[in-house]
């Protein structure tokens, strides 16, 4: 039986929904006990945004998102993304790293990211291994490259490891539900690049309800 799945085969989604819920299950609740002690320690970690995350404190590691880090995988000067600054800058906080927007961005925007320090946790993806179901196969799914209107989505995994993401695209905004670990459909056809993350950090676990966010 091949290992990669293709448009029109519901098999996997079938034969690993069980122990793909379990997994989620686990996942969700190590990420809900990261997130609510998050909300008053990441403050305490404003202090160290300039710091190199190989010499942050073990006891931060859960609320320090590698790829978001001073010393990370993309190697900022801080511990914000530029583009968030950049969205995030008025005229009395020139780079947009206040306090709160530090706050807003790893407490509420993106909690518990931390937890990608833990190697175990997140899945490696195999091109071989990976199988998907989509009605159609994109190169991208995020709504930005594409914003023809319309309902998109798929299911792909490697093993019971798997996410789902469903897109309702409007002309200026859309909405979208996304469960489980970031693999997509077109890691069984792509290999994974040198610069992306989620071959040097690891494809990790997500959760994302949004009922309208601007494509603008």
């Amino acid at each position: 039986m091949a290992s990669a799945y293709f448009p029109g085969s519901l098999f996997p989604l079938v034969a690993w929904i069980p122990g793909g819920i379990l997994w989620w299950l686990v996942q969700a609740a190590l990420k809900l006990a990261v997130l609510i002690p998050g909300l008053a320690i990441v403050p305490v970690l404003y202090r160290y945004r300039f710091t190199d995350i190989k010499d942050m404190p073990w006891w931060s590691l859960p609320w320090v998102n590698p790829e978001d880090w001073h010393g990370g995988f993309k190697n900022y000067d801080g511990s914000l993304p530029t583009w968030w600054m950049k969205k995030e800058r008025s005229p009395g906080e020139p780079y947009g790293d206040s306090l709160y927007s530090f706050w807003r961005y790893h407490a509420r925007r993106n909690p518990s990211d931390g937890l990608r320090n833990f190697k175990w946790l997140q899945l490696w993806i195999d091109k071989k291994k990976v199988w998907y179901w989509t009605p159609e196969l994109m190169e991208h799914y995020e709504p930005w490259y594409d914003r023809t209107p319309g309902w998109r989505g798929y299911i792909a995994g490697q093993g019971f490891w798997w996410g789902l993401k469903i897109q309702w695209v409007r002309d200026k905004s859309y909405s979208e539900l996304k469960l489980g670990f970031r693999v997509e459909p077109r890691d069984a056809v792509y290999e994974l690049k040198e610069t992306s993350a989620r071959r040097y950090l690891g494809a990790s676990f997500a959760s994302k309800l949004i009922f309208h966010r601007e494509l603008d």
